[in-house]
């Protein structure tokens, strides 16, 4: 059998046996998949340092008949230890990690993904980048991969939204609704769309940047648990 190589980024590990441990990875390659690291626990073993949470490796591995692969060789290429540093990164970056594992397949929009996944972990390493920031882009680009569209071009109604009134999100539309008892200014619509255009590292500068990002990150995380009702359980 083949050995398989790819970039890798660990969604989650538990130890198995007495010093195994089984990993699911989403690869550039290959999406989402199992391995098995035997002896990883080991304190000489040549795979453990090329499995670091909240890193980029590349990988080798057998892929097994019962679809559960073989992990051959490890080598860290990129590692972002500074999200390890505070707790609230590490927290935003599990969940994010939770995400991914939960909606993404074996084979389906691996690159796509994978590429998002390696974003989001660059930008909550990158503590220019405020974290409210990194946790609205990241859900609504992770919203796009699920073919969720959000209309931020005009309302309900397919009018232009105007700065003399308020909005409220619609989640069985995916649309902003005129109401004047709404709780979404059109500063904050400009602002989604602006996240939908743009990278975290782009947007840094925009004014009262905390305020936007913090109420754009609930109403898309809102509009992600609509989307997806059935949550994996960990």
């Amino acid at each position: 059998m083949n050995t398989h190589r790819t970039s890798a980024i660990i969604l989650r590990r538990i130890n198995y046996s007495e010093a195994d441990r089984i990993l699911t990875l989403l690869t550039k390659d290959y999406g989402k998949i199992a391995v098995i690291a035997k002896g990883v626990r080991k304190e000489k073993s040549k795979l453990a340092g090329g499995i670091e949470l909240m890193s980029e490796s590349d990988i080798s591995f057998l892929p097994g008949k019962n679809g559960m692969g073989t992990l051959i060789s490890t080598q860290l290429v990129r590692h972002f230890g500074n999200i390890h540093t505070d707790l609230d990164r590490m927290r935003a970056a599990g969940e994010f990690l939770k995400k991914v594992d939960s909606v993404s397949e074996d084979d389906t929009g691996a690159s796509e993904y994978y590429d998002l996944t390696a974003s989001v972990l660059l930008a909550l390493n990158t503590r220019l980048v405020p974290l409210a920031l990194v946790e609205a882009w990241s859900t609504l680009r992770l919203l796009f991969l699920l073919g969720e569209v959000i209309n931020v071009e005009n309302d309900s109604l397919e009018e232009p939204f105007s700065e003399d009134m308020m909005y409220r999100f619609s989640y069985e539309e995916s649309r902003f609704v005129a109401d004047k008892a709404g709780d979404v200014a059109p500063n904050v619509i400009k602002f989604i769309r602006l996240l939908g255009r743009e990278q975290p590292e782009k947007i840094i500068g925009v004014k009262d940047l905390d305020i936007l990002a913090t109420q754009a990150a609930r109403i898309l995380q809102t509009a992600y648990t609509y989307s997806r009702p059935i949550q994996a359980k960990y």
